[in-house]
């Protein structure tokens, strides 16, 4: 059975298409519920109130970064991608996964010098490293696969 104060939070987030709307959104990123955080980056990626306005840095932690970065990339401005060399560079693993996604699913180019760069630390977990070497290939068109077998 559903929790009616998850449903309440969600119609708030939705009721109000103002900031308030939206900067209740921001704090429900941090919820435990999938659903509702589901609901806020919805929320979120409609507005044009608090996202332009709210760089990653300034948010307090992983959860609202991972939930703003999800926001922007389903985003419908053309400068959506305004702030993704901030999450390229987030000292949250997860959010850095997320970010190198985008530009890879996206294939944007302007961002391969900062993927290259991440390439070059020398303490990538295996993850980060698979993600950044499909991500240049994948700029550079060429498949995977032949970006393992050269770097062997």
């Amino acid at each position: 059975e559903s929790d009616p104060s998850l449903q309440i939070q969600a119609e708030r987030i939705f009721a109000h298409p103002d900031e308030d709307g939206a900067l209740w959104a921001v704090r429900l990123l941090n919820h435990d519920d999938p659903f509702l955080r589901h609901a806020a980056v919805q929320r979120l990626s409609r507005t044009t109130v608090v996202l332009p306005h709210r760089p990653p840095e300034k948010l307090p932690n992983a959860k609202q970064r991972v939930g703003t970065l999800l926001a922007w990339r389903s985003y419908a401005w053309r400068d959506r991608t305004r702030f993704l060399a901030a999450y390229l560079k987030d000292s949250d693993p997860d959010v850095r996964f997320l970010a190198i996604k985008w530009v890879s699913d996206e294939k944007l180019v302007a961002f391969r010098p900062q993927i290259a760069e991440m390439m070059k630390q020398p303490n990538l977990d295996p993850r980060s490293y698979v993600a950044l070497a499909t991500t240049l290939a994948r700029l550079d068109g060429k498949p995977a696969s032949t970006w393992f077998s050269s770097a062997a």
